[in-house]
């Protein structure tokens, strides 16, 4: 099982909402990943443009046989090809390596860190 990359657990100068309001257009693609690839794990937009995504600090991935992507407490909660829908502005980022999205809030699931006092 292989790490994916991870937004920092500690929130600095981002406010993480889940489920306090649903941002529409979301990102939405579906799952694909390489193990020879650095970021491992990305989308694929209905257009077929790839999405970088940044995952919760813990999850990780398997290629064995096929993707999974597993939460921090070892569930997969994806596979590939699946549907992604990461409730988050579209507009705050690029979907790049160095502008990826935060996944932190996807397909009902809610993955923020807790905020350190």
């Amino acid at each position: 099982m292989q790490t994916v990359p991870a937004y920092q657990a500690l929130i600095t100068t981002e406010t993480f909402l889940c489920g306090a309001g649903r941002f529409i257009p979301s990102v939405v693609g579906r799952l694909n990943g390489n193990p020879d690839d650095p970021q491992l794990v990305w989308l694929v937009s209905p257009s077929g443009r790839r999405i970088d995504v940044l995952w919760p600090p813990g999850f990780a991935v398997t290629f064995d046989p096929t993707l999974l992507l597993y939460d921090s407490h070892g569930a997969v909660v994806a596979r590939a090809g699946d549907a992604i829908d990461i409730n988050t502005d579209p507009a705050r980022h690029a979907g790049t390596s160095t502008d990826p999205y935060k996944a932190n809030d996807f397909n009902g699931g809610c993955y923020a860190p807790m905020a350190s006092p």
